[in-house]
C-alpha cells in the first residue's frame, strides 16, 4: 500500500519526517538505531492493509533534522517525539 500522508512536523529542537498509510486502528512504527523509516517500509507496507501505519525518522536520522547537531538529547525527547508523531 503507498503512502497516504507525508510530511515534517516541527517539534522543539527539531523537524521531523513521517509518512501515514492503511486504514484501520494506528499503528505506530519507530525504526531502532541507525538508519530511517524506510527500514520499515516493507512491513508498513504490508500492515497497512488492516491499521494505519505511522512511520518516522527519529530526531538526527535521514530526514529529520536537529536544530542543534550536537544536542545530548534523551529517552524522554525521544518518547515525546513519538507521543507527537503519533498524535499526528
Amino acid at each position: 500500500m503507498s503512502v497516504t500522508k507525508k510530511g515534517t512536523l516541527q517539534v522543539p529542537g527539531a523537524n521531523l519526517y513521517y509518512e501515514v498509510r492503511g486504514t484501520g486502528p494506528v499503528l505506530l512504527m519507530i525504526h531502532g538505531g541507525g538508519g530511517d523509516a524506510d527500514k520499515l517500509l516493507h512491513v508498513a507496507n504490508h500492515l497497512a492493509n488492516r491499521y494505519t501505519v505511522v512511520t518516522y525518522d527519529r530526531r538526527g536520522h535521514s530526514r529529520s533534522n536537529l536544530a542543534k547537531p550536537t544536542e545530548d538529547y534523551q529517552v524522554k525527547t525521544h518518547s515525546e517525539d513519538a507521543h507527537v508523531c503519533w498524535q499526528n
